[in-house]
């Protein structure tokens, strides 16, 4: 079995193929998303990051899961953490969303102490997309990811920064502000972008180098 059969209970290999919701029995052939005959709630099948087999989950485990394989975690960082959680929740199983949201903190607080601003802006956006994804607040995190990238821009000697929006997949909020340029100073204070009643809701703005 892979890491996350040990860690978690209600996760399922695809061999053994039962719901990870209601534990009822399925197709063991299962290979793609579909939704449990027996509770209705839709089935995940993702690869185990550390183990390379197929495992059966939720939506929001599924998620986590993506964000492991783009962040590139350790096992040996994901069993430590979850470890931790354990002790801390007094749970033997803790929720992957969790442990992976646990170990983005522990390197953004990295990135700050090495001043190492691209790293926490990568780490602040894909903290800000799952939750978004998971339906959650994800505004005050996207914000911290668009401070960074301006902070890296000051540690480069970089005055001015210019607004990009999304092109035509951007809301007419965003696209009002495009090609602006503004001091760094001034950017960090008045914060334009992300645009917080953006029309997608994920504002997907961002700041360039203007030299």
């Amino acid at each position: 079995m892979g890491l996350f059969d040990k860690l978690k209970k209600d996760i399922q290999t695809a061999s053994n193929a039962n719901c990870p919701h209601c534990n009822a029995l399925l197709d063991p052939a299962l290979q793609r998303k579909k939704k449990c005959a027996s509770c209705g709630k839709d089935i995940y099948v993702r690869t185990d990051p550390f183990k390379r087999v197929k495992i059966l989950v939720s939506h929001d485990d599924a998620l986590s899961i993506d964000v492991i394989s783009m962040l590139g975690f350790t096992e040996k960082e994901y069993r430590a953490v979850a470890k931790e959680l354990s002790h801390d929740f007094k749970t033997a199983t803790p929720f992957i969303r969790d442990v992976v949201s646990s170990i983005i903190g522990k390197r953004q607080l990295d990135s700050f102490k090495r001043k190492d601003w691209q790293q926490a802006k990568m780490l602040y956006w894909e903290q800000a997309r799952l939750l978004h994804q998971l339906g959650k607040d994800f505004f005050g995190v996207l914000q911290k990811s668009a401070k960074c990238e301006l902070y890296h821009y000051q540690a480069m000697g970089i005055d001015k920064a210019e607004i990009l929006t999304a092109g035509e997949t951007s809301c007419s909020k965003c696209q009002s502000l495009n090609g602006e340029i503004l001091n760094v100073t001034e950017a960090l204070e008045a914060m334009p972008i992300p645009v917080k009643d953006c029309e997608n809701r994920f504002c997907r703005c961002l700041y360039l180098p203007k030299t």
